[in-house]
């Protein structure tokens, strides 16, 4: 795909009151928008990227995709690397849907503000299943996923690896009504200031379950979580 430079919104696609958005097989590289990189949709139905390939796109929210007051996204069978946003280098969310990364590999993804990979302002669900997180940056919270309030954060049998925030979860942030549930999975060196791993601001809990959490650092609170003691259970 052709670079592409629009100052407004879906640097490649830009969808209003649509249907389904499907991408399939396909290489997109160096497109930028203010609001989703490649592809911006509002008040349409669900957005699904599939086997494709997705490399140093940029916007101010979702360097990848923009969904506002949509159905989901779902990732599946696809690489996002070098993709930048001021909040989710990959996937935003404005309210009400879910991100879904599916056997998928995200890697050096960075946003400047909030969740290197994913973010959420409200209420929704992200989810990564199957997949690899390597080496994912947010310059304030949530290295790999964010979100604002109500809903969680799933990861499931994948591999979290040398993310980093700036601040706090390293790995994971849910600032208000959300928890995070980690089964089946892999945190290695993963770091941030507090929270090298997870972090919750209120009312929410983290649940890890048969998971191995190694190597990762908190410069100032909680090397792996950071949360109330009474919110927090871990399990082999």
């Amino acid at each position: 795909m052709a670079p592409q430079g629009l100052e407004s919104t879906g640097g490649v696609v830009h969808a209003f009151n649509a249907g389904t958005i499907n991408i399939s097989n396909c290489n997109m590289s160096n497109n930028s928008a203010a609001l989703g990189g490649v592809v911006y949709a509002e008040n349409s139905g669900n957005i699904a990227i599939i086997g494709s390939h997705m490399v140093q796109n940029s916007a101010q929210s979702g360097g990848v995709v923009y969904s506002g007051n949509c159905g989901n996204i779902t990732i599946t069978n696809s690489s996002m690397v070098n993709n930048t946003a001021k909040r989710g280098g990959v996937a935003y969310i404005q309210q009400n849907g879910s991100i879904v990364i599916d056997q998928s590999n995200m890697t050096s993804n960075t946003a400047e503000q909030r969740g290197g990979v994913a973010y959420i302002h409200e209420i929704g669900n992200i989810v990564i299943d199957r997949s690899n997180m390597t080496s994912n940056t947010a310059n304030s919270r949530g290295g790999v996923a964010y979100i604002q309030q109500n809903g969680s954060i799933v990861i499931d049998q994948s591999n979290m690896t040398s993310n980093t925030a700036e601040q706090n979860g390293g790995v994971a942030y849910a600032n208000t009504e959300t928890n995070i549930v980690i089964d089946r999975s892999g945190m290695t060196n993963n770091s941030a200031t507090n929270g090298g791993v997870s972090y919750i601001e209120s009312n929410g809990n983290i649940v890890i379950n048969r998971s191995e959490i190694t190597s990762n650092k908190a410069t100032e609170e909680g090397g792996d979580l950071r949360g109330a003691p009474e919110r927090q259970r871990l399990s082999g």
